[in-house]
């Protein structure tokens, strides 16, 4: 009797460390900019399918249920984005999330003011992007509600570089 009482303390000590451990990786998602796609650029609209890529570390399927994104360029807030719609990462894979941002400078004083259009066409390159929020994540049956994120990265950084197959490091910052 005794010996059954240490085997299930022991079995349920090690179920217990690995899944700390999974919570520990799933915690440790990495969510980095990933590229930039210029869709349409007039006086009117600025139309910029930017793309992140959301690595999942742990054993355990991730599912991302939604996310709340502000979008700075170079410090101007520029519009948010909100979807709900859920995306399954794969345990220890990643994944592609596309982001359409439509802005429409003469709506934002701030960026009319900038002259966005001149910056975007001498050197669309050199504009600073942050996106800063919230992602809600499900996995394993437990529910992870509003985690704050912030990315920074100038548009120039984002381009692949052609002559590496590097992987990409995660830039992103959970708060």
């Amino acid at each position: 009797m005794k010996k059954l009482l240490l085997i299930g303390l022991a079995i349920a000590g090690t179920v217990s460390a690995y899944s700390y451990h999974q919570y520990k990786l799933l915690m440790d998602y990495c969510l980095s900019f990933a590229g930039y796609n210029v869709k349409k650029l007039s006086v009117k609209r600025i139309i910029i399918e930017l793309t992140f890529q959301i690595k999942n570390k742990s054993d355990i399927d991730i599912k991302v249920t939604s996310f709340d994104f502000n979008i700075y360029l170079n410090g101007i807030y520029a519009t948010r984005i909100k979807s709900s719609k859920e995306q399954i990462i794969k345990a220890n894979g990643s994944s592609i999330i596309s982001l359409l941002v439509d802005i429409e400078p003469q709506k934002n004083k701030q960026l009319a003011n900038w002259n966005f259009l001149s910056k975007a066409i001498s050197d669309i390159g050199g504009i600073k992007v942050k996106t800063a929020g919230v992602i809600s994540l499900k996995a394993f049956g437990a529910s992870l509600k509003n985690q704050p994120v912030e990315i920074e990265m100038p548009l120039r950084d984002m381009l692949p570089d052609s002559n590496s197959q590097k992987e990409q490091t995660c830039s992103g910052v959970l708060i």
